[in-house]
C-alpha cells in the first residue's frame, strides 16, 4: 500500500543493523585479544615480606657511622649509582 515508505523503512533498518553488528564484532574481537594476551600488574600487601636480590650484597665503607632513618624509594623506580659525592 505504501511502497516508498516500506522501501525506506527496510533500507534504513538494514544499514543500522549492519553497523551495529560490525561495531559489536570489533568490540568483541578487541576484548578477546585483551583477554587472551593482555597483562595485568598484580600488587600484593603483606605484613611479613622480604626483599631479595639476584646479586650478593656488597659491604660499604663509610666515613661517618650512622643509620638510615628514611628512604624515598618507590617500587619500580630506576636508580643509579653516584660516584665521587663529597
Amino acid at each position: 500500500m505504501f511502497p516508498r515508505s516500506l522501501h525506506s523503512l527496510a533500507a534504513d533498518g538494514q544499514r543500522w543493523a549492519l553497523g551495529g553488528v560490525c561495531l559489536g564484532t570489533i568490540l568483541l574481537a578487541g576484548w578477546s585479544l585483551w583477554f587472551l594476551w593482555g597483562q595485568v600488574a598484580v600488587f600484593a600487601v603483606s605484613e611479613t615480606a622480604r626483599l631479595e636480590s639476584d646479586q650478593a650484597g656488597h659491604p660499604l665503607a663509610v666515613p661517618v657511622a650512622g643509620r638510615v632513618v628514611a628512604t624515598h624509594l618507590v617500587v619500580g623506580q630506576l636508580v643509579q649509582a653516584r660516584r665521587g659525592r663529597s
